[in-house]
């Protein structure tokens, strides 16, 4: 049985609805000029994720690349 689609289900729930929090949380004491940091951050993840050799760890950064662009 392959458990791996599960992880990444559950990981990705997890990310997303970290991302609800961190959002909130970094817009309430740094402002809403914060925003080209996460952009930045999730750009690089992402693009690390294109050199990763596994499709289970090259998904989970895809998708927490795009839940900090999406943050931002």
């Amino acid at each position: 049985m392959m458990w791996e689609g599960l992880a990444i289900g559950l990981f990705s729930l997890g990310i997303i609805g970290f991302g609800f929090f961190w959002v909130i949380r970094m817009e309430y004491y740094l402002g809403y000029l914060w925003w080209p940091y996460p952009l930045l951050l999730g750009i690089g993840i992402i693009v690390l994720s294109l050199f990763v050799a596994d499709a289970g760890w090259s998904a989970l950064l895809g998708v927490t690349g795009a839940s900090f662009i999406w943050g931002a």
